[in-house]
Formats: structure tokens, C-alpha cells, sequence
């Protein structure tokens, strides 16, 4: 996780060199429904009769459009609007370059930290028009302006937000009624000073948690090893809080009296709010320091952690205990204490999974860990369900398979996001229909997982069903548009078949750039419907490529058509809201 993120920073730093150019067309929505391993897109979705209770809220996807050998420029990424009732996109809008964190205000605006050129980007989520970029503040010294680099917002407050800025060592402090910058508070004591902090080029905050009555925000950082209590009303430092190694994730418990921080040792430590040290500490993990996110939940009362290492990835949970005179102070294992993540059944990969985030439903009942595995030819993702009252997986379910190209991986630049794939659950309470979203970097997508059972209407189903994807918008790298002259595919005796058949298409390039593995293609009129449909290319040449298809129509010299790839942008987070 650690070196990673640093190399990722490295090279969002050195793209904000680039000239911009901003190209933002919004994509149709297309709606896949699962079928196999095909995902057959309409272009308005057509929901069927409607759960009760009904499923409610947004979700916001924030996307990245990543830098490629053809494009020497970086361009601006998106957010788009997800209504959950439809799944359908309800707005979209740009922001600034490498967008990698958000967060929704009470007010219902939406806060976007863009690392690739020191903005955020504000939007109200009912708006239909663009929202504001605001500008953060540089600061210098002898040896120049370092890069800003937010690569995180948090606040509890309802006038004011808090941005980690990775390159400079310090906090930016957004007034939220002017949507300016009001103050910047160092992360070290060193460099408090007036009227702005000195730049660190050592601390490197990278995570905030404000705690719920806003009286202090603690900050995550990763090159001094420690957390910085900070006063939020005239960002004086309480206390800095050293760590036996570099801390990755952050947050606050209800109780506004306790702080977790996650490190990369695979160490969770409990800080005490009320004096600002560490109390208590648990191992989170087996050694290799591979754990990357923390979560805590109301509901339960307890902390999750995503396990990353390798040969058993896992999902760490604890009870937070109550117990004597040290309530919240002490972490432990609940259940087993660990839920394995295992390949899913029908995964065309191979490789261990590699989880990276992981959400808990509104109700606490059940916890969603989004992973992925790499087998250096192609991504799977998936989500493994955990029964938060045993511990116990009950349900791994594969998302998408995406095939990589050297050109593709360029392009994406999915290796380096923070967050391949990221898991977000819709809003709601008690016997709410919820529904689980994953973002797939890669295939530039964001899975939809139904966490409820439907047992009528046209699209009956248990729950923790995988009932189809929706598409990042548009990139700006350029489209390409095919003649299909041929298809080559077997004989299917029923529709969906068992497994999903290899069918190849004979094409000839019209425009654009030559077809990749990697690259979803969108068949249109062919003689036989059956061969429409959006597909993941699997394989390419200059004439011909090849996807899977769970329906495909018997050979005929009789087929043709057309073909687009329109690429996606590629969603690295997202943020649930009502």
C-alpha cells in the first residue's frame, strides 16, 4: 500500500506538467444485465416492479480518465450521479486532474480532492449544471513551491471541510458557505506558524478523522509515522501521536472519545480522545503489512480491516469493547476473527484475490469486500459477503473480467489508483432494500450487487444477486468505429448456455485506434441479435477479435455489421447519499 501510493503520487505530481485538455462527452447510459460473463446494454433502463421497501439514495462515482503514449495530456476526470431506485446515471459533471477522494456534506455538495492539480471540486448533487473548482493554497519557502496534492476530505462540521495535502504537509480548511480556502494548519509542530504553515515535504498526511462534535481533527501521516491531533478552531496541535510505523487509514468512533489509525505494520491503535494517546493496540494481520483500509460501524459497534496479504487475504473484524472503566478502548476479534476471501467460483483468474475496501450495510447485518485479482493478462473483480453476527462468508460473487493490453494498462493507469476496485453501500436504516456498488477501475464500470431478495416482478432473484453494471462516462481518448464482415460461432442449444462461447468477428478499422484486448466493444446490427451486445475483447488482431458470449448465434456468411469502442473513463471511488 505504502509504496504504491507513493508511486502513484510521484506520477500524479509530475503529470500536472502536462497542458490540459478537457473532453467530456457524457456516454448514453447503458444498463448491463447479467447474462454469463455478457452484459447486454439498453439505452434507458426499464425497472420492473419496485421492492418495498424500496431501495433510495444516490451514489456518487468519482473517475479518473488516465494519461496514455497517444494523449501526452492529462485530462480532466468526472463524477456522475447514480440513482439507486433505477440505476441509472441522473447527472454527470468534470472535475480536476487524477480526482482520488470525496465527500458529501450534510448540505448535500459533493467535495472532490483532484491530486493532478491541487483543486477540489464542488458540486451540489441536484444541480444540472457544472459545479465550482476552487483553488488551494501554495505554500513556498527556500527551496520552492512543492505540489499541493489533496488526496483526501473530511469533516463533521456543517460549514467547513478538511483537505489532506500530501505534498506540502498540510490541511486545507474550506469554508463551505463561500467555497473558499479560510485557513491551512501544519501536521507538525515545526511548522505552525502565521500567517501559513512552512511547506513539509516530510509528514505526507494521507487520511483525516474529524471527530463527530468537530472539536478536533486527527491527521494520518504516512513519512513521519505519526498522527497529529489538531484544535479545529485555531489549528494549533494537541499532541503528535508517534507510530511504530506508517499509518494508512484513520477514524473516528461516535463517542467522539476514540480514534482508530490502521498502520502499515498490520496494527490497529486505539487513541484516546480525551488525552491523545494510545491506549491499546491489536494486530490486524499477518506480517507483510498488506492491510489498506478501516472501517468502524455504529450498528455493531465494531472495526473491520481489509487483509491484503497473501497466500489468505481476509476481512479482520473486532468488537469494540465495553468493559469496565475502559469503554471503546480495547479491540477484540469478533467470531473467528477473520473471513477468508477466496477466488470466486468462475473466476477466469487464478491469482490470490487482493481486497481492497470494504462496506457495511445500513442495518450492520452484513459487511462487502470488494477485491481483485491480477493475473498480468487480465482483472477479475469480486465481492465477498461476511455475516456480521457470525464472521462467516456466506457469498463470493464474481463482478467482471477484464482483459489487459500494455497499451490499455497505459492508458488506465488502474495499477496506480489508490483504489482498483471500491465498495459503497446505498443509504438506509432497519429493513431497508440495499444495494452494494463496486467500483471497477479497469473495466471502467461500477457493479451493482442487489443485497435483497426479490421474489416477483420480471428479474426474480435471492439476495446478494449481481443485477448488471453501469458505465463511467465518456473518456477522452478517441473512439473507435469498425465494419463487422463475419462471425465465427458455435452452435448454442439453449440461451443462456452453461458457459460462455468464444466468438470471433472479422472486422475492418474505420477510425481510431486499432482494437485491443482490454477494450469493450458495442455490436450493432447484425443479422442475428444475438451477436449484438457490449463485450470485453478478450483477444485482437489488425482484422479480426474475439469476445465471450453466453448467447452467441450460429456462423453465417450472412452476418455483418457494425462496431464502437467508446472508452470509459475508470472509477477509483465512491460516495453513497441520500
Amino acid at each position: 500500500m505504502t509504496s504504491a501510493y507513493r508511486c502513484w503520487r510521484e506520477d500524479a505530481r509530475l503529470r500536472v506538467q502536462f497542458p490540459i485538455r478537457i473532453a467530456l462527452p457524457i456516454l448514453l447510459v447503458l444498463l448491463g444485465v447479467s447474462c454469463g460473463d455478457v452484459y447486454r446494454p439498453v439505452a434507458l433502463p426499464i425497472p420492473g416492479a419496485s421492492p418495498s421497501p424500496a431501495p433510495i439514495g444516490h451514489i456518487s462515482a468519482i473517475s479518473t480518465n488516465g494519461t496514455g503514449q497517444a494523449n501526452p495530456f492529462l485530462n480532466s476526470g468526472s463524477f456522475s450521479r447514480i440513482d439507486v431506485a433505477g440505476d441509472s446515471v441522473a447527472s454527470a459533471g468534470s472535475t480536476g486532474l487524477a480526482p482520488t477522494h470525496a465527500m458529501l456534506t450534510n448540505s448535500g455538495r459533493l467535495y472532490i480532492a483532484n491530486s493532478g492539480d491541487d483543486t477540489i471540486s464542488i458540486s451540489a448533487l441536484t444541480a444540472t449544471t457544472q459545479g465550482t473548482t476552487i483553488n488551494l493554497v501554495q505554500l513556498c519557502d527556500s527551496l520552492g513551491c512543492p505540489p499541493i496534492t489533496p488526496i483526501f476530505v473530511n469533516s463533521t462540521e456543517a460549514n467547513r471541510v478538511y483537505v489532506a495535502d500530501a505534498g506540502n504537509g498540510s490541511i486545507s480548511v474550506i469554508d463551505t458557505s463561500l467555497n473558499v480556502v479560510a485557513n491551512t494548519f501544519a501536521v507538525s509542530p515545526a511548522n505552525v506558524g502565521s500567517p501559513l504553515p512552512s511547506p513539509d515535504r516530510v509528514s505526507q498526511p494521507i487520511a483525516l478523522a474529524e471527530l463527530p462534535n468537530g472539536t478536533k481533527i486527527y491527521s494520518a501521516n504516512q513519512g513521519t509515522n505519526s498522527v497529529s491531533s489538531i484544535n479545529t478552531q485555531d489549528g494549533t496541535i494537541n499532541r503528535l501521536i508517534s507510530l511504530s510505523a506508517a499509518p494508512v487509514w484513520i477514524v473516528a468512533n461516535v463517542d467522539n472519545t476514540h480514534v482508530y489509525v490502521l498502520d502499515s505494520a498490520d496494527t490497529i491503535s486505539v487513541i484516546d480522545a480525551t488525552t491523545d494517546t494510545i491506549v491499546s493496540s491489536v494486530s490486524a494481520g499477518s506480517a507483510g503489512g498488506n492491510l489498506n483500509q478501516l472501517v468502524y460501524e455504529p450498528v455493531t459497534n465494531r472495526v473491520f480491516a481489509t487483509d491484503a496479504n497473501s497466500p489468505q487475504p481476509a476481512l479482520a473484524l473486532f468488537d469494540v469493547a465495553s468493559q469496565g472503566n475502559l469503554p471503546n478502548s480495547t479491540l477484540v476479534p469478533h467470531g473467528p476473527g477473520k473471513a477468508p476471501i477466496a477466488v470466486a467460483t468462475g473466476s477466469t483468474c487464478a491469482s490470490v484475490p487482493v481486497p481492497t475496501s470494504v462496506t457495511v450495510l445500513g442495518d450492520g447485518s452484513r459487511a462487502y469486500v470488494a477485491s481483485y485479482q491480477n493475473d498480468g493478462t487480465q482483472i477479475c473483480t469480486q465481492a465477498t459477503v461476511v455475516d456480521t453476527g457470525t464472521g462467516l462468508v456466506t457469498k463470493t460473487i464474481p463482478l467482471s473480467q477484464t482483459a489487459l493490453s500494455p497499451a490499455v494498462l497505459t492508458q488506465t493507469n488502474c495499477d496506480l489508483a489508490r483504489f482498483r476496485v471500491f465498495a459503497a453501500s446505498s443509504t438506509g436504516g432497519a429493513n431497508s432494500n440495499f444495494k452494494v456498488y463496486v467500483s471497477q477501475c479497469d473495466a471502467g464500470t461500477v457493479g451493482i450487487i442487489d443485497a435483497f431478495a426479490l421474489g416477483s416482478g420480471p428479474n426474480p432473484h435471492p439476495a446478494d444477486w449481481f443485477s448488471g453494471w453501469v458505465p463511467a462516462v465518456v473518456s477522452s481518448f478517441p473512439s473507435s468505429q469498425v465494419s463487422i464482415s463475419a462471425v465465427s460461432a458455435p452452435q448454442v442449444k439453449s440461451c443462456p448456455a452453461a458457459a460462455p462461447a468464444a466468438v470471433t468477428y472479422n472486422y475492418s478499422l474505420l477510425s481510431g485506434p486499432v482494437l485491443q484486448p482490454g477494450m469493450t466493444v458495442y455490436v450493432t446490427g447484425m443479422k442475428n441479435s444475438a451477436n449484438d451486445g457490449a463485450f470485453p475483447i478478450t483477444a485482437a488482431t489488425s482484422s479480426t477479435f474475439t469476445v465471450n458470449n453466453s448467447c452467441p448465434a450460429v456462423d453465417s456468411s450472412a452476418q455483418s455489421g457494425n462496431g464502437s469502442v467508446i472508452p470509459p473513463q475508470n472509477p477509483v471511488f465512491l460516495v453513497p447519499g441520500a
